[in-house]
């Protein structure tokens, strides 16, 4: 996975590694609106375990990013940004602010993707409320979802 970190996005590349001519990029996940994460794939990869697989990955770094601890720390640890003693960021002067801590995460699905669902619950989110016609579609007009969470693992030392 690739990292793209901006002021309230912190999204990921999903590359295959090269085997063919083919794709590389095959899709994306992360967190637009965090606690709020989401993925999607491009049409060729679905149903081979691609999604679930990154999903698990990235989840247990969303829990670290999002723990309360200065981005700058956890920049320079996963995505080569470099940070100085004083904790700037690539020779900003100001240190990089505190990341909010979320105590879950959330993902929302269609009702009727239920490829979604399986995907979300095999890795451990369990089904939180249903919304009524709360997402418009720009082909099928306003629909229901689903709401998912996760709750943030507890730490070997009880928070």
């Amino acid at each position: 996975m690739v990292c793209h970190d901006v002021a309230g996005n912190w999204n990921f590349a999903i590359e295959l590694l090269a085997q063919h001519n083919g794709p590389r990029v095959i899709g994306l996940i992360g967190a637009v609106r965090a606690p709020e994460i989401g993925y999607m794939f491009n049409v060729s990869y679905w149903g081979c375990g691609y999604a679930t697989e990154a999903l698990r990955a990235f989840i247990p770094l969303f829990f670290e990013h999002y723990s309360g601890r200065h981005i700058a720390d956890y920049a320079e640890r996963n995505c080569g940004e470099h940070v100085d003693e004083a904790g700037a960021m690539n020779g900003n002067t100001a240190k990089a602010p505190l990341a909010p801590r979320y105590e879950y995460a959330e993902a929302h699905t269609d009702t009727e993707l239920v490829s979604s669902q399986n995907v979300l619950t095999k890795v451990g989110f369990t089904l939180h409320e249903k919304r009524e016609k709360d997402f418009e579609n720009p082909v099928l007009g306003l629909r229901d979802s689903l709401v998912f969470r996760m709750s943030r693992p507890v730490d070997e030392g009880g928070s």
